[in-house]
């Protein structure tokens, strides 16, 4: 059985970057995002696709997301 999540557990903004060799971009452009999402004072969820296979990019992913809280 599918639990399918209310209108109020949904964020209210989602925002998607796809990544392509910006392994040295990615940690500064999602750091500047969540500060800005954070002064809109609404839920948000943010997707990054890593279309590439340098694991830089993962790193960082993991960094953002552990200064964020996530």
């Amino acid at each position: 059985m599918r639990v399918i999540p209310s209108a109020m557990d949904r964020p209210q903004i989602s925002v998607v970057i796809p990544l392509f060799n910006e392994e040295e971009n990615v940690r500064a452009l999602l750091e500047e995002l969540f500060a800005e999402l954070a002064k809109l004072g609404r839920s948000f969820e943010v997707h990054v696709v890593n279309q590439t296979q340098i694991h830089d990019i993962d790193r960082n992913l993991r960094i953002v997301a552990l200064l964020q809280g996530a």
